[in-house]
């Protein structure tokens, strides 16, 4: 079933599923297991939240179409693997969300493949930043036809902690 999402929508899934990593995997976390593994315990979780609707929730996926996904990194093109997408395989008509995640922060690398996998061709509708900790995650997410360079710059502004989140604008 195709569906278009709205922004609370999409802070819900990954709330959600980032909430079963906490309740299932701190483990995982707190041993400093490869971002990896837990990315892909998340991606199981999304998968399954999404099973009635017509997405591919993909790790490292580098195509697009059958060439290599590619975008300009300052000026040279470049092969990248995001690190989970939600998106319907060879089609730019529907792709819902780009994560990137990392243990302990994101990079510069990280929120510019965001950037330029919401824009086109690939028109990605959510992008969000992840940061793993040892007890926690912090994570934001960003909106296509927002005001992109500012909201990647900005502050992440969730974080969940076992069972509760803290809106940190709302602090």
């Amino acid at each position: 079933m195709r569906k278009i999402w709205s922004m609370e929508e999409i802070e819900s899934l990954l709330e959600k599923c980032l909430q079963m990593v906490l309740d299932r995997d701190l483990h995982l976390l707190q041993i400093k297991a490869k971002e990896e593994c837990i990315n892909h315990r998340l991606a199981l979780y999304l998968e399954k939240e999404l099973e009635s609707y017509d997405y591919h929730v993909d790790l490292e996926y580098n195509k697009h179409f059958s060439d290599k996904k590619m975008i300009s990194v300052y000026g040279e093109e470049q092969s990248i693997r995001p690190d989970i997408l939600i998106h319907r395989r060879n089609c730019d008509d529907n792709n819902l969300l780009i994560i990137e995640a990392k243990k302990g922060g994101s990079n510069k690398r990280d929120r510019l493949k965001v950037k330029e996998l919401l824009e086109s061709p690939f028109k990605y509708q959510y992008g969000s930043l992840i940061c793993y900790y040892k007890n926690y995650i912090k994570y934001k997410i960003v909106e296509r036809d927002s005001n992109i360079e500012k909201a990647m710059n900005k502050e992440y502004n969730r974080i969940l902690f076992n069972n509760f989140v803290v809106e940190v604008d709302k602090i």
